[in-house]
C-alpha cells in the first residue's frame, strides 16, 4: 500500500508539474483556439468543395478547383497524418491511423470531396474532444488558481482574515462570525455561515466579516493542495475498463484495415473492377470509428473523476472508480461516522470517594480521542486547572494508564479494564448502556472507582445515508470499540442490521478480513482515516470521511471532504452510472461499426441495399463520434 501510494504521488507530482498546470494555463487555451481555427478553415473550404463536386467530375477545371479547395484542408489537418503514422511506428494504431490511410487512399483515387469532408469531420471531432476535456479540467484550473502560496504559517499560529480575502491556511475560527464561499472544497454552492470553533479552508473566500483563526495546516498540507494532488494523481491512472478499451481500439484498427483489404480483393474477384473495389475499401476505412473506445471511455472516466471532486469526493485512482461499482458490503466506524463524533458528558458517577471529573480530566489531558478531549475540556471549564499526570501511556481506541496525585490509574472501555484484571460488572454501567450511552471506566490498580457516561447520538444525515445505501442492495455493518449494549442501541436506532462491538483498531481490520472471506464480498470501510487506518487499508476500498485528519489519510482510496454519509451514496452512484455509460458507449460502438462496415463492404447490395459513397461514410462517421461525445458528457449532469 505504501509503495503504491508513493508511486501515485510521484506520478501525480510529475503530471501536475509537466502536464496539468501547463495544460491549464494559457497554452491550453491556445491549443483549443488553434483547433478551432483549423475547424473553421476546414469548413470554409469544405462547403465550396461540396458545391463544386456537384458539377461534372470529368471537367478539368472542376478537378483543378477541387484540388485548390482541398489543399488548405489537408494542410491545416496535417496532424492527422503525423499522429496516424507515428502510432503505426510505435505499434499502437489508433483512430488517426484509419483517417490517414483512408484520406491518402481517397486522394489516390481522386475522391477529393470524400477526402475533404473526411478531414473536416476529423477536425470537428478533434475540436470537440479538446473542448470537452478543457471544460472537464475547468474545476482543476479553478482550484490551482485559488490555491494560496505557502504563507509560512506555523501550526497553532493565530491570524486575522479580513472580509473579501481568500483564507491562507486551514484552521478554525476563534473569534467572529462570517459567511464563506466553500464551493471549491465542499461542492456546496450556497455560502456557509461560520463562527467560533467552525473549520475553515485555505483557498476559500471570506465574504462578509473579518475573523480571527487558529492555523492547523498551511502550504502543501492544506485541504485544497491535497485535493489538487489527488485529482492529478487520479488523472495519471487509467481504469481497467479504459485499458481494455484502448487495447480493443488497437485491435479494432488492425481488423478494419484487414477487412478493407479483403473487401477490395473480393470485389475485384467478383468483377466489379479495381476502381470500384478500391472505393469499397476506402469507404470501410472512412466509416469505421474506434472513437468510442479510444476517446469516449477515457473522457468518461476523467469526467467522473472531476465530477466527484466538485462534489467533495476525492478518488485516488481510476481503478477505484470502477471497483466502487461492485461494493456489496460497507463497514462503518460508529464514532464520527454514524454518530456525530462529538460526545457529550451525561453522567459522572463516583463509585468510591475521591473520584471527580477533575481526576478523570487529568488522566485524559493529552488524549486525541473525541471522548477524552470532551472530558478534559469540561473538567477545565469546571475546575479551572487539572492536576499533573505522569507516565501517561495511551492505547489507541482502548484506554489510558498513568499516575495522578501519586496513584496509579487506568481508564478505558470495559474490555480494556478486564484485560488488566479489573472487574466491570456494575449496575451503574448497565443502566448507562441501556440508554445507548458510551461508558468510560476509571480504576485504581484493583477496582473501578468511577464512571463517565457519554452520549454521542447519530447524525441526522446518517439515517438517510444508511437507508439509501441499503436501498442500493448493499449490506451495512457497524464497528465500534464501545460495549455491546451501546452498539446495539445505536444499531437499532439507525437501522443497521449488524454491529460488532468492543473492537480495538486491530480487531476492526480482522472483521474486514472475515467479511471479505465470507464469499463474493467487495468490502468498503468508512472511518476517520486515523484510528481506523488499519481497517481502511485492509478493505477492498477504504473511505476516509471528514475534513480533519481524513484529507491526509494515507491508506484511503476515497476521501470525503464533508462529514456526510450521503457522499458514500453519491460516490457509488457515480461509479455505477459511469460504468453503465461506458458500456452503453461500447455497445453503440460495436453495433454501429458492425452495421456500418457491413454496409460499406457491400454486403447489403445483394439484398437491394444501398452502396455507400465515401462522402456519406464520412458523414456517418462524424455523426457517430458526435453521439459518443454527447453520451460521454452525461456523467457531468447525472443525478447522484
Amino acid at each position: 500500500m505504501e509503495e503504491r501510494k508513493a508511486e501515485l504521488q510521484q506520478i501525480g507530482g510529475r503530471i501536475r508539474e509537466n502536464i496539468i498546470e501547463p495544460a491549464l494555463s494559457d497554452r491550453e487555451e491556445k491549443v483549443l483556439e488553434d483547433l478551432k481555427h483549423r475547424l473553421i478553415v476546414s469548413v470554409i473550404f469544405a462547403v465550396p468543395l461540396l458545391l463544386v463536386a456537384g458539377f461534372e467530375h470529368d471537367a478539368l477545371w472542376g478537378r483543378i478547383l477541387e484540388i485548390v479547395l482541398l489543399v488548405p484542408i489537408v494542410v491545416v489537418n496535417h496532424r492527422v497524418f503525423i499522429d496516424g503514422f507515428t502510432a503505426v511506428h510505435s505499434r499502437r494504431p489508433e483512430k488517426n491511423t484509419l483517417a490517414a490511410i483512408g484520406t491518402i487512399a481517397a486522394l489516390i483515387m481522386m475522391q477529393f470531396l470524400a477526402a475533404g469532408v473526411f478531414l473536416t469531420t476529423m477536425a470537428l471531432c478533434r475540436f470537440s474532444e479538446a473542448y470537452v476535456n478543457y471544460k472537464l479540467d475547468d474545476h482543476l484550473k479553478k482550484l490551482i488558481e485559488a490555491e494560496p502560496e505557502d504563507p509560512g504559517l506555523a501550526e497553532g499560529e493565530v491570524i486575522t482574515v479580513a472580509a473579501g480575502e481568500r483564507i491562507p491556511a486551514d484552521g478554525e475560527i476563534l473569534e467572529g462570525t462570517t459567511v464563506i464561499d466553500e464551493e471549491l472544497i465542499t461542492g456546496e454552492r450556497v455560502p456557509a455561515d461560520r463562527g467560533p470553533s467552525d473549520p475553515v479552508f485555505a483557498g476559500t473566500k471570506n465574504l462578509t466579516e473579518s475573523f480571527v483563526m487558529r492555523v492547523f495546516r498551511s502550504g502543501p498540507q492544506t485541504t485544497i493542495s491535497r485535493i489538487i494532488e489527488h485529482i492529478t494523481a487520479s488523472t495519471a491512472t487509467r481504469a481497467p475498463i479504459a485499458q481494455r478499451a484502448e487495447k480493443a481500439a488497437r485491435i479494432f484498427v488492425l481488423i478494419v484495415i484487414i477487412l478493407a483489404a479483403l473487401a477490395t480483393v473480393v470485389w475485384i474477384i467478383i468483377g466489379d473492377g479495381w476502381p470500384g473495389a478500391v472505393m469499397t475499401g476506402i469507404t470501410i476505412l472512412i466509416i469505421a470509428s474506434p472513437y468510442a473506445f479510444s476517446v469516449g471511455i477515457p473522457m468518461c472516466v476523467l469526467g467522473a473523476t472531476v465530477r466527484s471532486a466538485k462534489n467533495g469526493i476525492l478518488i485516488r485512482s481510476a481503478d477505484i472508480l470502477e471497483l466502487a461499482r461492485d461494493i456489496n458490503t460497507i463497514a462503518m466506524n460508529k464514532t464520527g461516522t454514524v454518530t456525530a463524533g462529538k460526545p457529550q458528558i451525561s453522567d459522572v458517577i463516583s463509585i468510591e470517594d475521591g473520584f471527580t471529573l477533575q481526576l478523570a480530566g487529568a488522566l485524559e489531558q493529552e488524549s486525541v480521542h473525541p471522548s477524552g478531549k470532551e472530558i478534559c475540556r469540561l473538567a477545565r471549564q469546571q475546575y479551572g486547572s487539572l492536576p499533573p499526570a505522569q507516565r501517561l501511556e495511551y492505547f489507541p481506541g482502548r484506554g489510558v494508564k498513568g499516575i495522578v496525585r501519586g496513584r496509579t490509574m487506568i481508564s478505558g472501555s470495559g474490555a480494556f479494564l478486564r484485560e488488566n484484571g479489573i472487574a466491570t460488572s456494575l449496575c451503574e454501567a448497565e443502566k448507562l448502556y441501556t440508554q445507548g450511552k458510551s461508558v468510560i471506566f476509571y480504576a485504581n490498580e484493583n477496582r473501578v472507582i468511577g464512571l463517565i457516561g457519554l452520549r454521542d447520538g447519530p447524525k441526522p444525515v446518517s439515517l438517510k445515508g444508511i437507508s439509501r445505501i441499503e436501498d442500493m442492495g448493499i449490506d451495512v455493518v457497524m464497528l465500534t470499540g464501545d460495549s455491546k449494549e451501546t452498539a446495539e442501541a445505536i444499531r437499532s436506532e439507525v437501522g443497521i442490521d449488524r454491529a460488532f462491538a468492543e473492537l480495538p483498531p486491530r480487531a476492526k481490520a480482522d472483521v474486514i478480513e472475515k467479511l471479505q472471506a465470507s464469499g463474493g464480498k467487495v468490502v468498503a470501510m468508512v472511518g476517520d482515516g486515523v484510528d481506523d487506518a488499519e481497517a481502511i487499508a485492509k478493505a477492498d476500498i477504504g473511505i476516509a470521511i471528514g475534513t480533519g485528519p481524513a484529507i491526509n489519510a494515507d491508506p484511503a482510496d476515497v476521501i470525503l471532504i464533508a462529514d456526510d454519509l450521503m457522499d458514500v451514496v453519491r460516490a457509488i452512484s457515480l461509479s455505477r452510472k459511469t460504468i453503465r455509460y461506458i458500456r452503453q458507449n461500447m455497445a453503440f460502438a460495436y453495433c454501429y461499426n458492425i452495421l456500418a462496415i457491413a454496409a460499406a463492404a457491400g454486403i447489403l447490395v445483394p439484398l437491394a441495399g444501398p452502396v455507400l459513397a465515401p462522402v456519406l461514410a464520412a458523414l456517418c462517421m462524424c455523426i457517430s463520434q458526435i453521439l459518443v461525445v454527447v453520451s460521454t458528457m452525461r456523467v457531468k449532469t447525472a443525478s447522484l
